[in-house]
């Protein structure tokens, strides 16, 4: 009997740039810890933190010399060990059409580390750049999976025909997609993804990292604390959340809400609170660092998610561990990990009157039913959104694609 050697899968992660976002990270760990062999590609952003001998990284610099020497460097080895396959390459350059202003350099120091160094699927985390990557399953030969992720799907297509369009051409051609949740699964189909191809993966979080910050208490003080956690955007429905504080002020709950973002406010948001007197309430913060975010949910006293989309939030899942009890919108997948009542509240996005109704319920709830609700919410993000666990499905995936 002939035994054929063992294998591990090389797959090319491409989230445009390194390190990618803290979720996407948290499935780079999972996967590589479950023996897959994971190729980043990307523009650098700072030094990776590598400590794992089953990730390589192929970072673009961000100068341009560096990056024409990158360019150089790459451009040299595949003109030595495979010509035609650059021929085919540059070739591909000169044919698809390209952004104004998208030099050679700009696009060979993306590509060529990736057709230098072939994987055996490029998973992509974006879907908005998959008409620019598409090129290369057809010039390597390679798998394409492709991640539904919340504003890629949810509502991007929408508001841009052109990339619905791309989405219906492209979405057949691929062989896996790997959805968030149950409700983006749905969506994807819309725009031609193939319902047997698609596999659902919840998020994960490093629970490792969140055992440092945990609530040792529930107990509300003085003023209620509520946080909101998320970029100044219209999605995050942050238009609604302030509307809600201004209903509960009136009916004299005494309320702390902190918004935290690492983007600045844009004007609409501060002149809200300007124009309904919520300066005292309503503090915008800024955090660049995720460690004093964990930090404020400790000293929090709910977080409440308003948002009009999501696929699956990271911060509601960091917060269900942390032990900080959640009110969310009922928004994407977030109904598909909060159960109302059990292990959080729900409400009807766009809703005010559903919104100031679950803040209202949450207050009013005894001491031991608020424990009783943090409790069950880690764990359901214990048993069900591990890194490990994460990078084991997907590895099943992978290996099925």
């Amino acid at each position: 009997m002939i035994r054929r050697k063992n294998y591990n899968i090389k797959v090319a992660f491409y989230s445009g740039v390194i390190p990618a976002s803290t979720f996407i990270e948290n499935s780079i760990q999972g996967i590589s810890e479950s023996g897959i062999i994971v190729y980043l590609f990307g523009r650098k952003t700072k030094a990776y933190p590598n400590k794992n001998n089953n990730i390589k990284v192929f970072a673009t610099p961000t100068k341009k010399i560096s990056k024409l020497i990158f360019l150089m460097k790459n451009f040299i080895i595949l003109l030595i060990k495979k010509p035609l396959l650059l021929l085919k390459a540059v070739s591909f350059y000169f044919n698809i059409p390209m952004k104004k202003g998208y030099s050679f350099m700009e696009w060979g120091s993306k590509f060529l580390p990736i057709i230098n160094n072939p994987p055996d699927i490029i998973h992509i985390q974006w879907a908005k750049s998959l008409s620019e990557l598409f090129f290369l399953k057809k010039l390597l030969g390679v798998k394409f999976i492709l991640s539904l992720r919340g504003a890629h799907i949810n509502y991007s297509p929408i508001a841009e025909p052109d990339l619905a369009n791309e989405y219906r051409k492209l979405f057949p051609l691929l062989d896996g997609f790997h959805a968030v949740s149950r409700s983006i699964f749905e969506e994807a189909q819309k725009y031609g993804a193939n319902e047997e191809k698609i596999k659902i993966i919840y998020s994960s979080i490093d629970q490792n990292k969140l055992n440092s910050f945990q609530k040792n208490s529930l107990e509300i003080k003085n003023k209620i604390r509520i946080i909101s956690v998320g970029r100044h955007h219209w999605k995050k429905g942050y238009r609604y959340s302030l509307l809600a504080m201004k209903r509960l002020i009136e009916q004299k709950f005494e309320i702390e809400y902190l918004i935290l973002a690492k983007d600045r406010p844009d004007e609409e948001i501060i002149y809200q609170i300007d124009q309904l007197s919520l300066s005292s309430v309503v503090k915008l913060v800024s955090l660049k660092n995720q460690e004093d975010i964990y930090k404020m949910m400790v000293e929090s006293d709910c977080l409440l998610l308003p948002s009009l989309e999501e696929g699956i939030s990271n911060t509601v899942l960091e917060a269900m561990y942390i032990g900080l009890p959640v009110i969310s919108s009922n928004c994407g997948g977030m109904k598909e990990i909060i159960e109302d009542g059990c292990n959080g509240i729900l409400f009807n996005n766009w809703n005010i009157d559903a919104m100031v109704k679950a803040i209202t319920a949450f207050i009013k709830i005894p001491l031991e039913e608020k424990i009783k609700l943090a409790t069950k919410a880690k764990k359901t993000v214990t048993e069900n959104h591990s890194i490990m666990n994460h990078g084991n499905e997907l590895k099943v995936f992978y290996e099925n694609v």
